[in-house]
């Protein structure tokens, strides 16, 4: 009876430590694990396929796997800001004004471009201020916040014009079907979409280049040391050629419609 019990004890201790050594074998795999929360596919979009290819080839350099989960972009920003996800590929200069628990990675990741749409003629919409009184029914995507915030200062007289949709698709399809008047969203978002069967004839055309600003990436303040390691290697990355080289080659990429 005593050997029995010698030996329930031993396999006991014996299956605790087989599991406190997998425990941190996977804790450690997870902390090397970097994950971003991307607001769009890059199996559909070549701009969020260029973040794909340039953050593991980043991350990569300095020890880390790279990863990312795709949902709305208002909800990236709560998971980035909670700390759910270690950042975001890419947000405006000021984004941690909002979001606190973000830190600024100092080099720019791309240039965005934000344009105004319509499908029918519509004309002197060049800046945010083009926006100021305006008789038109404005859309923007839920979640971009510059776009939001300065729309929201221009037709603040007129708010009942303005609203915002959950996905660029969505804002298009609003746009071809006469719900909206203009539609406000990064060229880089809609171009693909233009390019398709179902809008390539939509006859919805850029009326305005409303805003040009350097875009870069945010880590959650947990990451603080590696935000300026990763500042580097991005730096570095340029200074290679690699970053153009992976640009051309998603641009190029054969991307889902």
């Amino acid at each position: 009876m005593r050997r029995i019990n010698n030996n329930f004890v031993f396999l006991k201790c014996f299956f605790i430590l087989i599991f406190f050594q997998y425990s941190l074998i996977c804790t450690a795999n997870e902390e090397k694990t970097i994950t971003m929360a991307f607001g769009h596919d890059p199996a559909k979009n070549s701009q969020y396929k260029f973040y794909e290819l340039l953050y593991t080839e980043a991350f990569g350099r300095l020890g880390y796997e790279f990863s990312y989960i795709i949902c709305p972009l208002k909800r990236c920003s709560y998971l980035s800001n909670s700390g759910r996800v270690d950042g975001e590929p890419q947000r405006i200069f000021n984004y941690n004004e909002k979001y606190p628990n973000l830190i600024r990675v100092e080099e720019s990741i791309n240039v965005t471009r934000i344009i105004a749409y319509a499908n029918t003629p519509i004309y002197n919409i060049d800046s945010w201020g083009s926006f100021n009184k305006i008789p038109y029914r404005v859309e923007y995507v839920r979640g971009a916040l510059d776009t939001q915030l300065q729309l929201e200062k221009q037709m603040s007289a007129n708010s009942e014009q303005l609203s915002a949709i959950t996905t660029t698709y969505q804002g298009l399809q609003r746009l071809y079907k006469n719900r909206i008047d203009i539609f406000v969203e990064l060229e880089s978002r809609v171009s693909r979409f233009i390019r398709t069967t179902e809008f390539s004839e939509s006859g919805i055309t850029e009326i305005g280049v409303i805003d040009v600003h350097p875009s870069y990436p945010f880590l959650h303040k947990k990451h603080i040391e590696l935000a300026l390691t990763l500042e580097g290697a991005l730096r570095k990355l340029k200074k290679e050629g690699i970053y153009k080289r992976l640009k051309a080659e998603s641009n190029h990429s054969q991307v889902s419609k």
